[in-house]
């Protein structure tokens, strides 16, 4: 496997080693054994950010999904925080056009889909020094009306405003999780 194929194939899977794995075990094992650098893994995760934040807007149903595709791979540890978290937080300003379903969706990616799995509110918190104008986007983002007329026909979505008020409630509660409590992680200039 040539150095421009491993890119592709990580590119594919979005760095998703389980994914590359589940999908072939064989090019996984090739692909492991190359040994890339971080660093050069890093760079693909950059690149991987950017064609998502480029395309976010392309199509008003999917900008949830390419979102929480966006924190997923921040969440690796491997990209720029403070750039890519504050476009993230540039970009969630402009969400107001999205439908309640959709910005729903938006919102649990902030608070993250359960306990174990950390949300866009714990990377702008820990790991970037935006944690005031985070709660401040979240306040007005989340602060509109669903009423029995938004519910959908759909698995999930047939009863919308208990929906919304647990999206609501979890993010607040992953917001203060990581701002208020002693030995937090909350984000520090000096690391």
């Amino acid at each position: 496997m040539l150095l421009s194929d491993a890119r592709e194939y990580y590119i594919k899977y979005l760095g998703d080693g389980h994914k590359m794995y589940l999908d072939d075990i064989k090019r996984y094992e090739e692909f492991k054994a190359m040994n890339i650098p971080e660093r050069t893994k890093a760079e693909w995760d950059d690149e991987i950010v950017a064609m998502y934040f480029k395309t976010l807007h392309d199509d008003p149903d999917d900008v949830w999904a390419k979102h929480d595709r966006i924190i997923g791979i921040l969440k690796k540890k491997r990209c720029d925080y403070l750039k890519w978290g504050k476009l993230l937080l540039d970009e969630l300003e402009g969400f107001e056009y999205l439908n309640k379903k959709n910005k729903i969706l938006i919102i649990e990616n902030m608070a993250g889909r359960d306990r174990y799995h950390k949300g866009g509110a714990y990377i702008i918190i820990t790991k970037t020094p935006y944690a005031e104008r985070l709660d401040q986007i979240m306040q007005e983002f989340t602060d509109f009306y669903v009423t029995e007329d938004d519910n959908l026909n759909q698995l999930g979505w047939r009863d919308i405003r208990d929906r919304y008020n647990r999206a609501v409630i979890e993010y607040n509660r992953a917001y203060r999780k990581w701002t208020e409590r002693p030995g937090d992680e909350a984000y520090s200039s000096e690391e």
